[in-house]
C-alpha cells in the first residue's frame, strides 16, 4: 500500500473535534494511550492502517499500542503524536512546557 495524501483520509482529520485533554480515570493512572488511539479511529472512521500510515509505524504496531502490549515512553515520539491527532500534549501524559 502506497503511502500519500489521501483527500479522505485528510476530510475525516479535520472534521473531527479534539478529544478531551483529560478524562477521570486518566487523572489517577496517566493517559491510556491504546484508548486514545482507539477512541481517535472511532471517531475518525480511520482503520488501523489508515492511523499507522498517520504516525508513520506499522499496523502490527499500533494494534500492540491500542491492547497495551506497547508503550511509548519516549517524550518527542509522545508530542509527534498529539500533534499529528490534534491533542493536546496532557491528553498524551506529558506535562505543559513552563514558560
Amino acid at each position: 500500500r502506497t503511502v500519500g495524501p489521501d483527500d479522505r483520509r485528510a476530510a475525516r482529520l479535520a472534521a473531527v473535534a479534539p478529544l478531551p485533554a483529560e478524562e477521570p480515570a486518566a487523572q489517577e493512572t496517566g493517559p491510556d494511550l491504546g484508548a486514545i488511539l482507539r477512541r481517535f479511529r472511532a471517531d475518525t472512521h480511520f482503520t488501523q492502517q489508515d492511523l499507522s500510515d498517520l504516525l508513520g509505524f506499522s499496523q502490527p504496531y499500533v494494534s500492540l499500542l491500542e491492547r497495551g502490549k506497547r508503550t511509548i515512553r519516549d517524550v518527542t515520539q509522545l508530542r509527534r503524536i498529539a500533534r499529528l491527532l490534534g491533542l493536546p500534549e496532557t491528553a498524551v501524559g506529558l506535562l505543559p512546557l513552563a514558560a
